[in-house]
Protein backbone atom coordinates (compact mmCIF):
# COMPACT_ATOMS: atom_id res chain seq x y z
CA UNK A 1 0.00 0.00 0.00
CA UNK A 2 2.82 2.29 0.73
CA UNK A 3 4.27 1.73 -2.80
CA UNK A 4 0.68 2.23 -4.22
CA UNK A 5 0.44 5.87 -2.33
CA UNK A 6 4.17 6.46 -2.87
CA UNK A 7 4.06 6.61 -6.78
CA UNK A 8 7.64 7.63 -8.74
CA UNK A 9 6.30 9.12 -11.48
CA UNK A 10 5.30 12.86 -10.90
CA UNK A 11 1.42 13.49 -12.66
CA UNK A 12 2.63 17.01 -13.11
CA UNK A 13 5.17 16.06 -15.47
CA UNK A 14 2.72 13.74 -17.29
CA UNK A 15 0.11 16.05 -17.26
CA UNK A 16 3.08 18.65 -19.03
CA UNK A 17 4.36 15.69 -21.56
CA UNK A 18 0.09 15.46 -22.70
CA UNK A 19 0.14 18.92 -23.30
CA UNK A 20 3.31 19.42 -25.47
CA UNK A 21 2.18 16.05 -27.42
CA UNK A 22 -1.64 17.69 -27.94
CA UNK A 23 0.12 20.81 -29.31
CA UNK A 24 2.70 19.22 -31.80
CA UNK A 25 0.03 16.74 -32.80
CA UNK A 26 -2.40 20.27 -33.63
CA UNK A 27 0.71 21.90 -35.09
CA UNK A 28 1.47 18.80 -37.22
CA UNK A 29 -1.70 18.37 -38.71
CA UNK A 30 -2.61 22.48 -39.27
CA UNK A 31 0.65 22.55 -41.18
CA UNK A 32 0.43 19.49 -43.03
CA UNK A 33 -3.39 21.04 -43.97
CA UNK A 34 -2.32 24.32 -45.10
CA UNK A 35 1.37 22.78 -47.57
CA UNK A 36 -1.26 20.23 -48.68
CA UNK A 37 0.40 17.34 -47.68
CA UNK A 38 -2.28 16.02 -45.40
CA UNK A 39 -4.04 16.28 -48.84
CA UNK A 40 -1.56 14.62 -50.78
CA UNK A 41 -1.97 11.96 -48.35
CA UNK A 42 -5.44 11.70 -47.92
CA UNK A 43 -5.97 11.78 -51.95
CA UNK A 44 -3.03 8.99 -52.80
CA UNK A 45 -4.42 6.10 -53.71
CA UNK A 46 -3.47 2.72 -51.89
CA UNK A 47 -1.66 0.37 -54.26
CA UNK A 48 -0.88 -3.00 -53.69
CA UNK A 49 2.28 -2.64 -52.54
CA UNK A 50 1.27 -0.09 -49.75
CA UNK A 51 2.03 -1.20 -46.27
CA UNK A 52 -0.34 -2.17 -44.04
CA UNK A 53 1.15 0.42 -41.58
CA UNK A 54 0.68 3.26 -44.34
CA UNK A 55 -3.11 2.04 -44.14
CA UNK A 56 -3.09 2.71 -40.40
CA UNK A 57 -1.52 5.84 -40.85
CA UNK A 58 -3.55 7.36 -43.13
CA UNK A 59 -6.90 5.91 -41.07
CA UNK A 60 -5.32 7.70 -37.52
CA UNK A 61 -4.62 10.59 -39.48
CA UNK A 62 -8.14 11.34 -40.51
CA UNK A 63 -9.58 10.18 -37.02
CA UNK A 64 -6.60 12.69 -35.56
CA UNK A 65 -8.04 15.05 -37.53
CA UNK A 66 -11.60 14.62 -37.37
CA UNK A 67 -11.10 14.49 -33.52
CA UNK A 68 -8.85 17.97 -33.79
CA UNK A 69 -12.02 19.26 -35.83
CA UNK A 70 -15.19 18.39 -34.09
CA UNK A 71 -13.86 19.07 -30.23
CA UNK A 72 -13.17 15.12 -29.36
CA UNK A 73 -9.34 15.45 -29.30
CA UNK A 74 -9.64 18.03 -27.11
CA UNK A 75 -12.42 16.78 -24.95
CA UNK A 76 -10.38 13.19 -24.64
CA UNK A 77 -7.47 15.25 -23.28
CA UNK A 78 -9.28 17.07 -20.77
CA UNK A 79 -11.18 13.81 -19.52
CA UNK A 80 -7.50 12.10 -19.64
CA UNK A 81 -6.30 15.51 -17.10
CA UNK A 82 -9.45 15.29 -15.37
CA UNK A 83 -8.86 11.29 -14.55
CA UNK A 84 -5.13 12.21 -13.54
CA UNK A 85 -6.63 15.18 -11.00
CA UNK A 86 -9.30 12.44 -9.57
CA UNK A 87 -6.13 10.13 -9.19
CA UNK A 88 -3.68 12.35 -7.44
CA UNK A 89 -7.19 13.57 -4.81
CA UNK A 90 -7.62 9.73 -4.22
CA UNK A 91 -3.55 9.43 -3.71
CA UNK A 92 -3.95 12.53 -1.31
CA UNK A 93 -7.15 11.34 0.30
CA UNK A 94 -5.88 7.97 0.85
CA UNK A 95 -2.28 8.97 2.61
CA UNK A 96 -4.18 11.59 4.61
CA UNK A 97 -6.14 8.66 5.79
CA UNK A 98 -3.58 6.41 6.60
CA UNK A 99 -1.94 9.14 8.52
CA UNK A 100 -4.84 10.06 10.30
CA UNK A 101 -4.90 6.39 11.29
CA UNK A 102 -1.17 6.28 12.29
CA UNK A 103 -1.36 9.55 14.50
CA UNK A 104 -5.07 8.32 16.31
CA UNK A 105 -6.93 10.99 14.57
CA UNK A 106 -9.29 8.49 12.53
CA UNK A 107 -10.41 6.85 15.62
CA UNK A 108 -10.53 9.93 17.77
CA UNK A 109 -13.01 11.43 14.87
CA UNK A 110 -15.19 8.53 14.17
CA UNK A 111 -15.66 8.19 17.75
CA UNK A 112 -16.81 11.83 17.75
CA UNK A 113 -19.16 10.93 14.91
CA UNK A 114 -20.63 8.22 16.81
CA UNK A 115 -21.10 10.35 19.86
CA UNK A 116 -22.99 13.40 17.92
CA UNK A 117 -25.26 10.33 16.41
CA UNK A 118 -25.97 8.78 19.70
CA UNK A 119 -26.66 12.55 20.63
CA UNK A 120 -29.07 12.95 18.21
CA UNK A 121 -30.70 9.92 18.36
CA UNK A 122 -31.00 10.86 22.41
CA UNK A 123 -32.55 14.72 21.42
CA UNK A 124 -34.98 12.70 19.02
CA UNK A 125 -35.80 10.42 21.54
CA UNK A 126 -36.43 12.95 24.53
CA UNK A 127 -38.64 15.01 21.94
CA UNK A 128 -40.81 12.47 20.69
CA UNK A 129 -41.59 11.76 24.77
CA UNK A 130 -42.23 15.52 25.41
CA UNK A 131 -44.37 15.62 22.39
CA UNK A 132 -46.13 12.25 23.51
CA UNK A 133 -46.63 13.60 26.84
CA UNK A 134 -48.08 17.03 25.65
CA UNK A 135 -50.70 15.26 23.54
CA UNK A 136 -51.32 12.87 26.40
CA UNK A 137 -52.11 15.84 28.87
CA UNK A 138 -53.66 18.10 26.50
CA UNK A 139 -50.50 20.65 26.31
CA UNK A 140 -49.85 19.70 22.80
CA UNK A 141 -53.48 20.60 21.70
CA UNK A 142 -53.75 24.01 23.88
CA UNK A 143 -50.49 24.65 21.86
CA UNK A 144 -51.92 24.09 18.41
CA UNK A 145 -54.81 25.88 19.41
CA UNK A 146 -53.26 29.01 20.37
CA UNK A 147 -51.05 28.74 17.29
CA UNK A 148 -54.33 28.15 15.33
CA UNK A 149 -56.15 31.58 17.08
CA UNK A 150 -53.12 33.56 16.72
CA UNK A 151 -53.31 32.49 12.55
CA UNK A 152 -57.28 33.27 12.58
CA UNK A 153 -56.39 36.94 14.36
CA UNK A 154 -53.67 37.92 11.46
CA UNK A 155 -56.15 36.56 8.97
CA UNK A 156 -58.64 38.36 10.58
CA UNK A 157 -56.95 41.51 11.22
CA UNK A 158 -55.44 41.43 7.22
CA UNK A 159 -59.47 41.02 6.21
CA UNK A 160 -59.91 44.12 8.11
CA UNK A 161 -57.36 46.07 7.01
CA UNK A 162 -57.93 45.15 3.41
CA UNK A 163 -61.60 46.09 4.05
CA UNK A 164 -61.01 48.97 5.40
CA UNK A 165 -58.45 50.28 2.57
CA UNK A 166 -61.14 48.88 0.16
CA UNK A 167 -63.80 51.07 1.62
CA UNK A 168 -61.16 54.08 1.60
CA UNK A 169 -60.52 53.68 -2.01
CA UNK A 170 -64.17 53.35 -2.33
CA UNK A 171 -65.43 56.68 -0.64
CA UNK A 172 -62.53 58.49 -1.54
CA UNK A 173 -60.54 58.80 1.45
CA UNK A 174 -57.97 56.54 0.35
CA UNK A 175 -56.99 59.17 -2.30
CA UNK A 176 -57.59 62.04 0.07
CA UNK A 177 -55.10 60.39 2.67
CA UNK A 178 -52.63 60.02 -0.40
CA UNK A 179 -53.01 63.66 -1.22
CA UNK A 180 -52.72 65.10 2.10
CA UNK A 181 -49.50 62.65 2.32
CA UNK A 182 -48.47 64.05 -1.38
CA UNK A 183 -49.07 67.64 0.33
CA UNK A 184 -46.93 67.01 3.06
CA UNK A 185 -43.82 65.03 1.31
CA UNK A 186 -44.10 68.50 -1.64
CA UNK A 187 -43.84 70.69 1.54
CA UNK A 188 -41.46 69.21 3.23
CA UNK A 189 -39.33 69.16 -0.13
CA UNK A 190 -40.24 73.14 -0.44
CA UNK A 191 -38.91 73.75 3.12
CA UNK A 192 -35.90 71.61 2.23
CA UNK A 193 -35.53 73.74 -1.10
CA UNK A 194 -36.24 77.24 0.72
CA UNK A 195 -33.79 76.11 3.85
CA UNK A 196 -31.02 75.23 0.88
CA UNK A 197 -31.56 78.18 -0.92
CA UNK A 198 -31.72 79.84 2.65
CA UNK A 199 -28.30 78.60 3.40
CA UNK A 200 -26.59 79.05 0.07
CA UNK A 201 -27.52 82.29 0.04
CA UNK A 202 -26.45 83.50 3.55
CA UNK A 203 -23.19 80.89 2.28
CA UNK A 204 -22.55 83.80 -0.58
CA UNK A 205 -23.36 86.67 1.00
CA UNK A 206 -21.04 85.56 4.37
CA UNK A 207 -23.62 85.74 6.65
CA UNK A 208 -23.42 81.86 7.45
CA UNK A 209 -19.88 82.17 7.81
CA UNK A 210 -20.33 85.29 10.47
CA UNK A 211 -23.69 82.44 12.00
CA UNK A 212 -20.82 79.75 12.92
CA UNK A 213 -18.09 81.75 13.74
CA UNK A 214 -20.62 83.20 16.43
CA UNK A 215 -21.66 79.77 17.10
CA UNK A 216 -18.07 78.93 17.51
CA UNK A 217 -17.64 82.03 19.90
CA UNK A 218 -20.47 80.79 22.00
CA UNK A 219 -19.09 77.67 22.02
CA UNK A 220 -15.43 78.39 23.03
CA UNK A 221 -17.14 80.85 25.73
CA UNK A 222 -19.09 78.05 27.56
CA UNK A 223 -15.75 75.93 26.96
CA UNK A 224 -13.93 79.24 29.25
CA UNK A 225 -16.73 79.41 31.40
CA UNK A 226 -17.03 75.60 31.95
CA UNK A 227 -13.72 76.11 33.17
CA UNK A 228 -13.93 78.53 35.19
CA UNK A 229 -16.60 76.87 36.70
CA UNK A 230 -14.81 73.62 37.40
CA UNK A 231 -11.12 75.99 38.50
CA UNK A 232 -13.48 77.33 41.30
CA UNK A 233 -15.13 73.98 42.07
CA UNK A 234 -11.88 73.06 42.60
CA UNK A 235 -10.34 75.47 44.56
CA UNK A 236 -13.27 75.54 46.79
CA UNK A 237 -13.22 72.12 47.28
CA UNK A 238 -9.52 72.39 48.34
CA UNK A 239 -9.92 75.33 50.62
CA UNK A 240 -13.28 73.71 52.06
CA UNK A 241 -15.34 76.35 50.93
CA UNK A 242 -17.33 73.56 48.82
CA UNK A 243 -18.29 71.79 51.85
CA UNK A 244 -19.44 74.78 53.96
CA UNK A 245 -21.61 75.65 51.79
CA UNK A 246 -23.05 72.31 50.95
CA UNK A 247 -23.55 72.49 54.74
CA UNK A 248 -25.09 75.25 55.02
CA UNK A 249 -27.54 73.68 51.97
CA UNK A 250 -28.40 70.59 53.80
CA UNK A 251 -28.88 72.66 57.17
CA UNK A 252 -31.23 74.85 55.49
CA UNK A 253 -33.13 71.86 54.08
CA UNK A 254 -33.09 70.62 57.29
CA UNK A 255 -34.41 73.49 59.09
CA UNK A 256 -37.03 74.38 56.10
CA UNK A 257 -38.34 70.36 56.81
CA UNK A 258 -38.17 71.18 60.72
CA UNK A 259 -40.62 74.15 59.88
CA UNK A 260 -42.42 71.87 58.21
CA UNK A 261 -42.84 68.84 60.20
CA UNK A 262 -43.63 71.48 63.00
CA UNK A 263 -46.76 73.05 60.70
CA UNK A 264 -47.90 69.99 60.33
CA UNK A 265 -47.65 69.16 63.84
CA UNK A 266 -49.31 72.60 65.04
CA UNK A 267 -52.19 72.32 62.70
CA UNK A 268 -52.92 68.61 63.81
CA UNK A 269 -52.76 70.00 67.57
CA UNK A 270 -55.51 72.76 66.53
CA UNK A 271 -57.73 70.08 64.58
CA UNK A 272 -57.46 68.03 67.95
CA UNK A 273 -57.87 70.83 70.42
CA UNK A 274 -60.63 72.77 68.08
CA UNK A 275 -58.50 75.79 67.33
CA UNK A 276 -58.51 75.03 64.02
CA UNK A 277 -62.10 74.52 63.50
CA UNK A 278 -62.90 77.54 65.97
CA UNK A 279 -60.46 79.87 63.57
CA UNK A 280 -62.01 78.36 60.60
CA UNK A 281 -65.25 79.43 61.53
CA UNK A 282 -64.55 82.97 62.92
CA UNK A 283 -63.08 83.51 59.51
CA UNK A 284 -65.99 82.35 58.13
CA UNK A 285 -68.07 84.68 60.64
CA UNK A 286 -66.03 87.73 59.10
CA UNK A 287 -66.88 87.16 55.87
CA UNK A 288 -70.83 85.87 56.41
CA UNK A 289 -70.59 89.39 58.38
CA UNK A 290 -69.13 91.44 56.14
CA UNK A 291 -71.66 90.34 53.19
CA UNK A 292 -74.69 91.32 55.86
CA UNK A 293 -72.79 94.98 55.98
CA UNK A 294 -72.09 95.09 52.02
CA UNK A 295 -75.86 94.05 51.07
CA UNK A 296 -77.12 96.57 53.86
CA UNK A 297 -75.08 99.43 52.58
CA UNK A 298 -76.14 98.66 49.30
CA UNK A 299 -79.97 98.74 50.05
CA UNK A 300 -79.67 101.90 52.09
CA UNK A 301 -77.93 103.37 48.85
CA UNK A 302 -80.53 102.23 46.68
CA UNK A 303 -83.39 103.63 49.28
CA UNK A 304 -81.78 106.75 49.37
CA UNK A 305 -81.57 107.40 45.70
CA UNK A 306 -84.95 106.29 45.26
CA UNK A 307 -86.31 108.99 48.03
CA UNK A 308 -84.47 111.68 47.12
CA UNK A 309 -81.94 111.31 50.37
CA UNK A 310 -79.00 110.96 48.24
CA UNK A 311 -79.52 113.85 45.90
CA UNK A 312 -79.85 116.07 49.01
CA UNK A 313 -76.49 114.94 50.64
CA UNK A 314 -74.89 115.53 47.58
CA UNK A 315 -76.89 119.21 46.91
CA UNK A 316 -75.31 120.13 50.60
CA UNK A 317 -72.43 119.55 49.79
CA UNK A 318 -72.61 122.12 46.46
CA UNK A 319 -72.58 119.72 43.29
CA UNK A 320 -74.33 120.50 41.17
CA UNK A 321 -74.65 117.94 38.14
CA UNK A 322 -76.60 116.00 36.78
CA UNK A 323 -78.11 112.85 38.64
CA UNK A 324 -77.70 110.41 36.03
CA UNK A 325 -73.95 111.29 36.00
CA UNK A 326 -73.78 111.60 39.67
CA UNK A 327 -75.47 107.84 39.88
CA UNK A 328 -73.43 106.63 37.49
CA UNK A 329 -70.02 107.99 38.85
CA UNK A 330 -71.38 106.52 42.81
CA UNK A 331 -71.78 103.44 41.21
CA UNK A 332 -68.50 103.35 39.32
CA UNK A 333 -66.75 104.54 42.46
CA UNK A 334 -68.76 101.95 44.63
CA UNK A 335 -67.29 99.18 42.19
CA UNK A 336 -63.71 100.35 42.12
CA UNK A 337 -63.97 100.45 46.16
CA UNK A 338 -65.28 97.13 46.08
CA UNK A 339 -62.33 96.00 44.32
CA UNK A 340 -59.30 97.10 45.44
CA UNK A 341 -60.79 96.52 49.26
CA UNK A 342 -61.48 100.02 50.25
CA UNK A 343 -65.23 99.66 50.52
CA UNK A 344 -64.67 96.43 53.09
CA UNK A 345 -62.43 98.35 55.33
CA UNK A 346 -64.72 101.04 55.60
CA UNK A 347 -67.60 98.59 56.37
CA UNK A 348 -65.40 97.32 58.82
CA UNK A 349 -65.00 100.45 60.45
CA UNK A 350 -68.69 101.20 60.55
CA UNK A 351 -69.09 97.68 62.31
CA UNK A 352 -66.33 98.16 64.90
CA UNK A 353 -67.87 101.48 65.44
CA UNK A 354 -71.28 99.71 66.10
CA UNK A 355 -73.05 102.20 64.08
CA UNK A 356 -76.72 101.64 62.77
CA UNK A 357 -76.63 104.29 60.35
CA UNK A 358 -74.25 103.49 57.36
CA UNK A 359 -75.69 106.20 55.31
CA UNK A 360 -74.64 108.88 58.12
CA UNK A 361 -71.04 107.43 57.92
CA UNK A 362 -71.36 107.90 54.13
CA UNK A 363 -72.27 111.80 54.56
CA UNK A 364 -69.69 112.33 57.00
CA UNK A 365 -66.75 110.84 54.40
Amino acid sequence: MGGFLHCSCPVEDKQAAMERLRRKLVNDLTSAAEDGRLEQILARPPTAQADQMELIRQKMARSMLAAAEDGRLERALSQELHRQDLERVRKAAAASILAAAEDGRLERTLSSGQKKREDLERMRKATGERILAAAEDGRLERALSLEQQKKQETERVREAAAATILAAAEDGRLEQALRVEQQKKQDRERVRGAAAATILAAAEDGRLEQVLLEQQQRKQERERVRGAAASVLLAAAEDGRLEQALSREQQKKEDRERLRKATAASILAAAEDGRLERTLTAEQNKKEDLERVRKATGASLLAAAESGRLEAVLAQKGREVEIDRVRKKIADGLLLAADDGTLEEALERTMRKGSDKPMEDIQTV
